[in-house]
């Protein structure tokens, strides 16, 4: 920063450049401006933005569409249990050339040179698995055959089957013919776990905007001052220079000085304009809206008066936060689905050896009434029962298609365990890290509030030491300027400080309450306090 030098600290000793100077620097040891209202942009509360996150961020609509996947691919993998129907009706006239001799022994009938044959046939079936692998089958069929050879009336005949396959090896148990559907069912439970976290995630996102906006905003208004000021400071100058109080060349080092400022106000606005189209992005505002972004209107929250109102209890937190943690949640359940896939892929290894157990009865009746179809049902004229037992063995020699997928299904499931074992170390870090952020940036609060509040004492006291003439302008300049310096960092202080907060709720599973939805309530308490929980033990109880 450039500042005046010497020479003008000694001609402002004079009656009228001291007098001149004075109305100038008197605004220098005033409190922090006040941040000017947007033109066109509106004020928004902390509570407002977390609800219109809920209700616009299109994180959160993805995440709720891979819901309705998860929910589609349990549906899907429901289907394998399904009571399946199967029926048929076939009609069919086949005509077959006769033979000379077919012909000569074929007594009355020898005029006819082919065979027609009318065959009509009705299936019905139910196929039921149960998720024990066992599969039931009934079925009847009935089939209706004429000839023009044949004076005998149409033949109707039936037959009413029961069958049962029970796998012996391969497919046998919940284990191995449910997989799919537990896993499924796992998957759309991790899913609204991780909806869960996004959620979380995108409310700590904007609270963080939401800080950030305001912090930028607020030394906007500093840096916005502080140039105010130096221009000023140039006027005042630039009439002494014309009234011969202060040689011409004392000008160039005040429009240097003005000309800092202004690019440090330039920056400083383009800072805020970033921030607020952050927080319009977190909010998940259309595009038509991002040219008049929202502002806070909330102020900072306060640090609590003790220095350190609790402290880490150690690894029990850190057990019960990934406890409650949807995202360690989420990975605990893809690493329960990959269990499941693979104790199915180990029974997929075995052969396929089923015992297959029919029973049933055959019925016939003569005529073409078409009641004589279906009365071939009844028991009066049925034959039987049947039965037949079937013992069937499937097993490829090399059986490479199943060891293949038993590999795919280990390697999945050791990769579930490093990825929640990863995500427990960085989760636990995640903790440690926030609480001694929180920790440490309630001790910067405190020192960056104590620093402004001793430069503008200084402020002060240089401004008197200059109205009686034992200090020079420059003195109170620099003053000043470091005033402005430790109220921008004040601020930024301040915007981690309550960003902090949010961010120890979120590492801890404190931010959100678990739901499965968007159907909560968070108070403003929730973001500007620390949480009374497993994470704070009174002082007075350390040993």
């Amino acid at each position: 920063m450039m500042f005046v030098n010497e020479s003008l600290g000694r001609v402002a000793r004079s009656g009228l450049g001291l007098l001149a100077l004075s109305a100038c620097l008197a605004g220098l040891a005033a409190e922090e401006p006040k941040p000017a209202q947007p033109a066109r942009s509106q004020r928004l509360g902390l509570l407002e933005a977390v609800r219109l996150t809920l209700a616009q961020d299109p994180n959160i609509q993805l995440q709720e569409r891979q819901i309705d996947i998860a929910k589609g691919a349990l549906q899907s993998a429901r289907g394998q249990f399904d009571l399946t129907l199967d029926t048929a009706l076939s009609r069919g006239l086949t005509g077959t050339p006769r033979t000379e001799l077919e012909r000569i022994n074929s007594v009355g009938r020898a005029h006819l040179t082919e065979t027609v044959r009318d065959v009509t046939d009705y299936r019905l079936g139910l196929s039921k698995q149960f998720r024990s692998g066992l599969t039931v089958s009934p079925g009847i069929e009935i089939t209706r055959s004429a000839d023009n050879l044949d004076e005998q009336p149409a033949l109707n005949r039936a037959n009413i089957s029961f069958v049962v396959n029970v796998p012996l090896l391969k497919g046998l148990g919940r284990e191995a013919t449910g997989a799919a559907e537990r896993a499924a069912r796992v998957g759309h439970e991790a899913a609204a776990l991780d909806l869960q976290h996004v959620i979380a995630t995108r409310v700590l996102n904007v609270a963080s905007a939401y800080w950030n906006c305001l912090g930028a905003e607020k030394q906007a208004a500093i840096l916005k001052a502080s140039e105010n000021r130096a221009a000023e400071l140039v006027d005042r100058v630039r009439e002494l220079v014309k009234a011969g109080e202060f040689p011409a060349a004392e000008l160039k080092q005040v429009q240097a000085d003005q000309a800092e400022k202004t690019a440090a106000r330039i920056a400083g606005e383009q800072r805020f304009w970033q921030a607020q189209q952050n927080l319009a992005l977190a909010l998940g505002l259309p595009a038509d809206k991002l040219m008049t972004p929202p502002v806070p209107e909330e102020t900072f929250p306060r640090p609590p008066a003790e220095a350190l109102p609790w402290r880490f209890q150690g690894q029990p937190v850190l057990e019960r936060s990934l406890n409650r943690r949807a995202d360690y949640q989420s990975a605990l359940k893809a690493q329960q689905a990959a269990e499941i896939l693979l104790a199915a892929a180990r029974n997929n290894v075995k052969p396929q050896l089923d015992l297959n157990l029919e029973v049933g009865y055959a019925g016939l009746d003569e005529g073409s009434q078409f009641r004589r179809f279906f009365s071939s049902l009844e028991t009066r004229n049925y034959a039987g029962p049947n039965a037949l037992a079937t013992l069937r063995l499937n097993f490829p020699l090399a059986n490479n298609a199943a060891r293949g997928l038993l590999l795919q299904r280990d390697a999945a499931h050791q990769q579930s365990l490093i990825r929640s074992q990863d995500l427990a170390r960085n989760i636990s870090s995640g903790i440690l890290v926030a609480l001694n952020e929180l920790e440490q940036t309630i001790e910067e609060l405190k020192k960056a509030h104590e620093a402004a509040g001793y430069y503008r004492e200084a402020v002060e006291n240089e401004r008197e030491k200059l109205r009686i003439g034992t200090s020079t302008v420059i003195d109170v300049i620099t003053t000043a300027d470091r005033l402005s310096n430790a109220l921008v960092n004040e601020i930024s202080a301040q915007s981690r400080y309550a960003t902090s907060l949010a961010r120890v709720r979120f590492e801890t599973g404190l931010l959100v309450p678990p739901a499965t939805d968007r159907s909560f309530s968070l108070s403003l308490e929730d973001f500007i306090t620390i949480p009374q929980v497993d994470l704070i033990e009174s002082p007075r109880a350390r040993p």
